[in-house]
C-alpha cells in the first residue's frame, strides 16, 4: 500500500546490479550521504555508463559542490528529471536548481524536507514549483539533528502531520523517511502502518529487507475490507449521480470517504 523508494548507494556496483531482483516500486541511486568522498567520482562514473529504468531517481548533493555545474548538468540529463533534492534550505536555492534544468526536460522532483528553514519555506517552493514537485520527502533524522531533538514520534508526528497537509494541499506526495535501524522490524511495521493510517503515499528504505518487509504488511484487516466492499458494491448499482450518500450497516458513505475506499480497493488491486 505504501509505494517503497529504496536508496542505492551509486559507488557500489554490486548493489547496482541486484537492483533488478528486488520489489521495490523505486529505486533512489544515491550520491549523497552514503557516498564518501572518495566514492563521488566512481558514482557519477556508474551513472553515466548505466542504463536506467524510469522508476529510478537521482539524490544529488546539488548545493555542497561536489559536483561541477557541468557533470551536475548530465547527472539530471541522465535521470530524466527524476531527482531527489536534499539539504535545500531556501527558494533562492531551488531557483538555482531548476534554471540547471532543460527547459524541455521532463521533470519529477522530490524535496527532502531535512531542517527547520526548509519546512518553514516549503509553501513557497510548492507556489511557484508546484507542477514540477513530485513529492515531499520528510528526512525526519536530519531535521531532529538540526533541532537537537530526540527522534521519537511523539516529537516528530506533529511535524509529519503539518508536511502531509501542505502536501495534500498542493496536489504532491507525502513520503514518509528512512528507519536506519532495519533490523528492528517491528518499529519498521508500525512506522509503515503510520505513515499509512496518515494518508502518506510512501517510504524511503535502506535495505531490500525492509521493502521485503512493509510488502508484507497487511494495511487493510478483513473487516474494514469487506466493509469498503460492500460500498463500492453499493456504488456500483446506483445510477451515476443519482447518491449524494450511501448507507452501509448503519454508516453513512459521503463522496470523500467513496473516494478514498476506491483509490484504496484499486491499490490492493481488488477492482
Amino acid at each position: 500500500m505504501l509505494d517503497s523508494f529504496l536508496f542505492i548507494p551509486c559507488d557500489k556496483v554490486r548493489f547496482l546490479n541486484k537492483m533488478a531482483k528486488i520489489d521495490s516500486d523505486y529505486f533512489v541511486l544515491d550520491f549523497e550521504d552514503a557516498v564518501s568522498e572518495e566514492g563521488k567520482e566512481v558514482a557519477y562514473q556508474n551513472a553515466m555508463a548505466g542504463e536506467f529504468e524510469e522508476n529510478v531517481f537521482f539524490r544529488l548533493p546539488v548545493f555542497d559542490k561536489v559536483y561541477s555545474k557541468d557533470k551536475l548538468t548530465k547527472l539530471i540529463h541522465k535521470s530524466r528529471g527524476n531527482i531527489v533534492l536534499p539539504k535545500l534550505r531556501s527558494l533562492n536555492e531551488l531557483d538555482y536548481f531548476f534554471r540547471l534544468l532543460d527547459d524541455e526536460q521532463s521533470r519529477r522532483i522530490i524535496l527532502l524536507i531535512e531542517n527547520p528553514e526548509c519546512f518553514l519555506n516549503l509553501e513557497k517552493m510548492l507556489q511557484r514549483y508546484g507542477s514540477d514537485i513530485y513529492a515531499i520527502g520528510f528526512g525526519s533524522h536530519d531535521f531532529c539533528s538540526e533541532m537537537n531533538m530526540k527522534h521519537l514520534l511523539k516529537f516528530i508526528h506533529p511535524i509529519k502531520l503539518q508536511l502531509n497537509v501542505i502536501s495534500k494541499a498542493y496536489g504532491v506526495r507525502f513520503l514518509d523517511g528512512v528507519n536506519v535501524n532495519f533490523e528492528d522490524t517491528k518499529a519498521l511495521i508500525k512506522e509503515c502502518q503510520f505513515a499509512y493510517d496518515l494518508g502518506m503515499e510512501g517510504k524511503f528504505f535502506i535495505h531490500p529487507d525492509q521493502v521485503n518487509t512493509a510488502n508484507s504488511i497487511k494495511y487493510v484487516d478483513d473487516e474494514e475490507l469487506n466493509t469498503m466492499k460492500k460500498v463500492y458494491n453499493k456504488l456500483l448499482s446506483l445510477d451515476e449521480g443519482e447518491f449524494d450518500i450511501i448507507k452501509v450497516d448503519g454508516v453513512i458513505y459521503e463522496k470523500p470517504h467513496i473516494k478514498r475506499i476506491t483509490k484504496i480497493l484499486r491499490k490492493l488491486r481488488e477492482i
